[in-house]
């Protein structure tokens, strides 16, 4: 394969944080269209496969976050429990040291997947991970950004 006139992994850098963006705007709608829900879900994975190319676990857990809540959003739970199975995994890997935030996130996405699923104790499970995660987070506004995201606490 030819080389690009440009910088391949300045690239993959912009197109990662650019589709990131694009889906958490999407989550974030409340009024969102069927061809929106698609377009979120194909942001999410767009964003996953430029981060797999130039990060490392860290950013894969937080892009398998990204789809977890994604397809949470989508009504698709068992798609989004295997994201949110995945970034519990990458955040176990040696050598990366997540956030509380990092970790609230992946657990409040699976337990919002479980809660959809009728899952009910596997829910309240991640939803007490996700809480006790969330009071340690240190910087202002994620523990109600997680909450906002993910208000499974007080429903599991």
């Amino acid at each position: 394969m030819k080389q690009p006139q440009f910088d391949l992994q300045q690239a993959h850098r912009w197109f990662a944080v650019e589709c990131n963006n694009h889906a958490w705007d999407l989550i974030e709608k409340s009024d969102r269209t069927a061809d929106e829900t698609d377009a979120m879900l194909h942001a999410a994975h767009a964003s996953c496969h430029h981060w797999l190319q130039i990060g490392g676990a860290l950013e894969h857990a937080r892009a398998c976050t990204l789809l977890a809540t994604a397809y949470h959003r989508a009504g698709l739970s068992e798609r989004g429990m295997h994201f949110a199975r995945r970034a519990l995994a990458c955040l176990e890997e040696p050598g990366i040291t997540p956030t509380p935030f990092d970790r609230a996130c992946a657990h409040g996405a699976m337990a919002a997947n479980c809660l959809l699923a009728d899952r009910k104790p596997d829910a309240a499970l991640h939803a007490s991970a996700a809480g006790q995660a969330a009071a340690q987070c240190e910087e202002s506004g994620e523990r109600d950004l997680v909450e906002q995201l993910y208000p499974i606490n007080h429903r599991a």
